[in-house]
């Protein structure tokens, strides 16, 4: 009777696994708070674990440990992680090679995990053939492959290697680096069919070039391009127009060299008929100009072409982080022009929401008691009556410029 009881009392005293799910899933992003939960029971214990070990680093300082814990018959870390993120620093360039034998356990244990980064690895100095076949065989359901701070010997290296992932629906290339350009490599050679997103930061030489002349055109529905170069722009206004009306979200930043040209050729969004949000970053001057001391006029004339060209009637969202060095940056814009446009084009009246952040790029001259906001938004926010009376109108002051893409 006595233990009858005990047991009624610990099930009626448990928390509904679905309950449990929810916190963890709340706690995502809280490292700490999910240790603690591990530690409450055992019902707790294999969410929060779960969660802690999705994603996991791989470095010269940990790799040891972890290729212990692999190699013992009672562990599930394989089965748990999803994101393997593979790190190393130029200083460890020069210190032997741990890649050279970190690999192999990796390929072995790892090889279901869903996405895969490499981050400042030199595949001149630190992957040697054979780590290179096995990095490219050894993950073949990764959806999302990221390359991050990452330099190859030749273009036809990292061509070849973004072409090894035949699951992967996202690719990323992050300030990435090629020490010999050489030629394109063969035509033969295709990404994975499933490509749907494209992150791009200082896209290397020939990149962009490479991927709009891919056998099969992308159809892509997601394109971030960061500091696009005048040497990308014709790659980068291909792939656009083959993705045609599967684009539904397009990012953008134009490099110094863009910004600086007198006559700027055009980028026209028409065939991207299902287009619904558009995020852009203008500076004025950019940080390159202002690091060197530099007081170039930067032209924006692209920017209202590119507005008429939209035909897409989807379009929710309109994005644009300014960066300035004083309010009359801002008279730069013509942002008459702009409510025109919201007035007479179809996706003027789908618009849910146009955001506007502005960041001060001369923080020294930054005076807190003005009302800097409040002076930018007197500019502004007459000339876009036609927004501003359908209230989705936002205009907010931020510190920092926007995070990079990925």
């Amino acid at each position: 009777m006595v233990e009858s009881k005990r047991v009624a009392y610990n099930q009626a005293g448990r928390i509904p696994a679905k309950v449990i799910a929810a916190i963890i899933a709340h706690l995502q992003d809280d490292k700490k708070s999910l240790r603690a939960c591990s530690l409450v029971s055992h019902d707790w214990a294999s969410p929060s674990q779960h969660s802690l070990l999705y994603s996991i680093d791989v470095n010269a300082g940990n790799y040891k440990a972890l290729l212990k814990i692999l190699s013992s018959r009672q562990s599930q870390l394989s089965s748990i992680v999803h994101d393997l993120r593979i790190v190393s620093t130029a200083e460890e360039q020069g210190k032997g090679n741990w890649l050279t034998e970190s690999i192999p356990a990796l390929s072995k244990h790892f090889g279901t995990i869903d996405s895969l980064s490499l981050i400042g690895i030199n595949w001149k100095k630190q992957i040697t053939d054979r780590a290179n076949t096995q990095l490219r065989n050894a993950f073949p359901k990764a959806t999302k492959v990221v390359l991050r701070e990452c330099v190859f010997a030749r273009f036809s290296q990292l061509a070849e290697f973004l072409c090894s992932f035949r699951s992967a629906q996202r690719i990323e290339t992050v300030q990435c680096k090629i020490d010999s350009t050489g030629q394109l490599p063969s035509p033969k050679l295709a990404l994975s069919p499933h490509i749907r997103e494209l992150v791009i930061d200082e896209a290397p030489l020939m990149l962009l070039t490479w991927l709009a002349e891919q056998p099969s055109p992308l159809q892509l529905e997601r394109v971030a391009i960061d500091a696009i170069a005048p040497v990308n722009f014709s790659g980068m206004k291909t792939i656009l127009s083959t993705s045609g009306p599967s684009l539904k979200h397009f990012q953008f930043r134009f490099d110094h060299h863009f910004l600086h040209l007198a006559v700027q050729p055009q980028l026209d969004l028409s065939p991207n008929t299902s287009l619904e949000r558009l995020e852009g970053t203008l500076a004025f001057p950019n940080p390159f100009a202002m690091r060197v001391s530099l007081r170039l006029p930067v032209n924006v004339s692209f920017f209202l072409p590119m507005l008429a060209s939209i035909t897409s009637s989807k379009l929710r969202e309109i994005k644009f982080n300014i960066l300035v060095a004083s309010l009359d940056n801002l008279g730069s814009i013509n942002w008459e022009e702009i409510n025109r446009l919201c007035k007479e084009r179809p996706w003027g009246q789908t618009l849910e929401r146009f955001s506007i952040d502005l960041t001060d790029m001369a923080p020294d001259t930054f005076d807190p008691d003005e009302d800097w906001l409040k002076e930018a938004e007197d500019i502004i926010r007459p000339a876009l009556e036609e927004l501003q009376k359908r209230d989705v109108l936002s205009i907010k002051l931020s510190l920092s410029p926007p995070k990079k893409y990925s």
